[in-house]
């Protein structure tokens, strides 16, 4: 299991690859959304252990970007 699957209070997960960009200069191409039931149980995740973990193994990921992530937290 992925280090992300193992956070809690995740509700849903999905990766999905960008196909088309339109009206927009940037160059997206995967967009990962990480569902929570409600804003307490996302903080909750975000102070867990399993968070941190997820964040300790971002510069494995970072080899294989160009520029850092676009993160955007919606309501």
């Amino acid at each position: 299991m992925p280090i992300a699957g193992k956070v809690p209070h995740v509700r849903n997960a999905n990766v999905q690859r960008v196909l088309s960009n339109q009206n927009t200069d940037l160059s997206l191409y995967l967009i990962t959304e990480i569902e929570f039931e409600n804003k307490a149980d996302m903080k909750e995740a975000f102070a867990s252990e399993e968070w941190k973990a997820v964040g300790d193994d971002v510069p494995n990921f970072m080899k294989f970007l160009e520029k850092p992530p676009i993160i955007t937290i919606v309501d």
